[in-house]
């Protein structure tokens, strides 16, 4: 039995076991190495095809080319030396949890068709790279993959590759999970819909401006050793909930440069929404934009909806060791739809424009809001992104 990853509990899983239907069977992959062979073929399993746990540890290929296989958890290279690879093309698999790369190596490639989690009687979720010393790799071209949870390196090495298709993840995504794990979620095109998305030993890379992020009830948090790169016009979507910014070197959220942060959390929610401003305040000077945490766009609320949105900026943690002076936040473009509502919170926010919508309100509560003259501005934020994209190209 393999170490039970997070969201995994091994009671859960002991009570599955004992409760399996009659019948249910292990099936380890006995297809030729490296030449795809079609899951709903016996011959390709020791005993036939597997109800309980699949394996594919051989180099093997098994493809989902219709139908509805349904497993209670699926392996993919579970050995320190086994290598395996699914691929689905159409049809629907069901597998709870789907672990690629458990000690060895696995692939999971998916160009159409479902895939969900949750099967059986055991957990759901996902987990790219689980063992130290593992390689796991998902590659998303089109389909939907449904999740209850997913993290992207846990004690290993985790890949997960967008570049079109529908991620449906009703739980936390984490990317990086444990410190000598890395992850690495890579997004070129496609939607990619979660709960929570938290970036700890890994990085978050927006490679396509039309792939769509949204998050729905969490929070974006970037942990002190996360990294974010982003193409300029990407965007990140929060519906009732906060961003969190814990990293200590802007020069690894990169990303914020170019990023359109959308809030959408509802004027009438009781909750409060944050979001944590990490920049030197260095007046109202463009050189705030450089290296410091800046984001390309706030928007706050959209015009679509009634009842506007509301958020809070909040210096909770210490972004700037060694620096003496407050915390700010800089803006390349702030937009408010109407009836929105910011809360200021006794900090500084500096921005280069601005569209502030018919009924939207900002209260200051000690602090201030600076427009900072436009030209040059624009200019800075480019060489800004392009200068650190430099210097972590060159590291």
């Amino acid at each position: 039995m393999v170490r039970v990853p997070w969201g995994f509990t091994l009671g859960v899983l002991v009570v599955a076991s004992l409760s399996l239907p009659a019948g249910a069977i292990d099936g380890y992959w006995q297809g030729t190495p490296g030449v795809p062979g079609d899951w709903a073929n016996p011959d390709n399993w020791t005993s036939g095809i597997p109800a309980d746990i699949a394996y594919v540890n051989n180099g093997g290929i098994a493809q989902v080319l219709s139908g509805t296989p349904s497993v209670d958890e699926l392996h993919l290279g579970e050995a320190v030396s086994d290598s395996g690879t699914v691929q689905v093309v159409e049809g629907t698999l069901e597998a709870g949890p789907i672990i690629v790369g458990v000690s060895g190596t696995g692939l999971l490639t998916q160009t159409g068709g479902t895939v969900h989690d949750g099967s059986g009687s055991s957990d759901g979720g996902a987990v790219i790279g689980m063992n130290v010393g593992s390689h796991g790799t998902y590659e998303l071209s089109d389909g939907e993959l449904n999740l209850d949870g997913l993290v992207v390196g846990d004690h290993g090495t985790g890949h997960f590759i967008q570049s079109g298709g529908i991620v449906d993840n009703y739980s936390g995504l984490t990317i990086g999970k444990e410190q000598e794990g890395a992850g690495t979620y890579t997004i070129s095109g496609g939607q990619l819909e979660t709960d929570d998305l938290y970036v700890r030993h890994g990085m978050l890379n927006i490679t396509g401006a039309d792939a769509e992020i949204r998050l729905s009830g969490g929070s974006l948090t970037f942990r002190r050793d996360a990294s974010f790169s982003a193409v300029p016009g990407s965007t990140i979507s929060i519906r009732y909930g906060s961003m969190f910014n814990y990293s200590e070197d802007p020069t690894n959220l990169v990303g914020l440069n170019n990023l359109t942060l959308k809030i959408n959390n509802s004027v009438n929610n009781t909750r409060t929404f944050w979001a944590e401003v990490g920049g030197k305040d260095l007046g109202a000077v463009s050189a705030g934009f450089l290296s410091n945490f800046a984001l390309d766009k706030l928007e706050i609320g959209h015009d679509g909806d009634p009842d506007g949105s509301k958020l809070t900026l909040s210096d909770s943690r210490d972004n700037q060791p060694g620096w003496e002076g407050a915390e700010a936040l800089y803006v390349g473009e702030l937009l408010m739809a109407a009836g929105s509502y910011l809360d200021l919170n006794g900090l500084n926010l500096y921005y280069a424009s601005s569209t502030i919508g018919p009924g939207a309100s900002i209260d200051l509560n000690g602090g201030s809001l600076v427009q900072i003259p436009e030209p040059g501005v624009t200019c800075m934020l480019t060489l800004c992104g392009l200068a650190l994209l430099r210097r972590r190209r060159m590291a």
